[in-house]
């Protein structure tokens, strides 16, 4: 899930109340929550198994829910709704042209299998940042900042660098995706280059996650 995304839908419970006319309440925590969680869980789903993955659609509705829509190549109108507190149920519509609407309740890890299947013909993009987190088993909204460091381990870990393991994740992303070089990362937290050069091309954590360095970026390295 993007950073955009997730800002659209907590930005969704600041709606005042009667946003769209008398009688309309906003999204409350459940619906935002659950919203979250699908969108979440489809775009993991998505990176395991290859597919393209899309940002859905956001729009509040009138009765405290959330709508994520999407629409495909094949005119296939894709729409979860979710309901608030009161409710707290994921409903389904698929419009498509020629053929019945479907409308059913679904469970949330349905909405996300079937959000995730709507693009697999697609070539997916190069992966996100956060795109990169979800697939390495972090939460891409909580990194602890660059300074952050972890306690002190024994003295059998060495050499200690105060790193954590989502903190090499995205040290690879950066230097993989063009964000920053070797020299940039090394000087961002206080690192010898040569540690950082080893930390992207995955000869030092190697049982951390990310992305390590193509072969063609290691000639931008001076």
């Amino acid at each position: 899930m993007s950073a955009f995304t997730l800002a659209s839908l907590e930005g969704l419970r600041a709606l005042p109340p009667d946003w769209a006319g008398p009688g309309t309440v906003p999204p409350d925590r459940t619906a935002v929550r659950m919203a979250m969680e699908v969108v979440r869980a489809a775009a993991g789903i998505a990176l395991r198994r290859g597919y393209a993955w899309v940002e859905p659609q956001i729009a509040p509705d009138a009765e405290g829910g959330i709508d994520l829509f999407w629409g495909t190549q094949a005119e296939t109108i894709f729409l979860l709704t979710l309901a608030p507190r009161h409710v707290q149920e994921i409903r389904l519509r698929v419009f498509r042209r020629g053929t019945k609407t479907q409308d059913r309740p679904v469970a949330l890890s349905e909405a996300a299998e079937e959000a995730a299947m709507l693009f697999p013909d697609e070539p997916p993009a190069s992966p996100t940042r956060e795109e990169v987190f979800l697939r390495n088993g972090f939460d891409p909204a909580h990194l602890p900042p660059p300074g952050h460091k972890k306690p002190k381990p024994v003295a059998a870990e060495k050499p200690w660098t105060g790193l954590l393991p989502e903190e090499v994740v995205l040290m690879r992303w950066q230097y993989w995706s063009g964000e920053l070089n070797q020299r940039e990362i090394a000087r961002e937290r206080n690192m010898s280059w040569r540690y950082v050069q080893k930390i992207v091309n995955g000869l030092a954590w190697q049982d951390a996650g990310g992305p390590t360095a193509p072969l063609d970026r290691t000639a931008r390295e001076g």
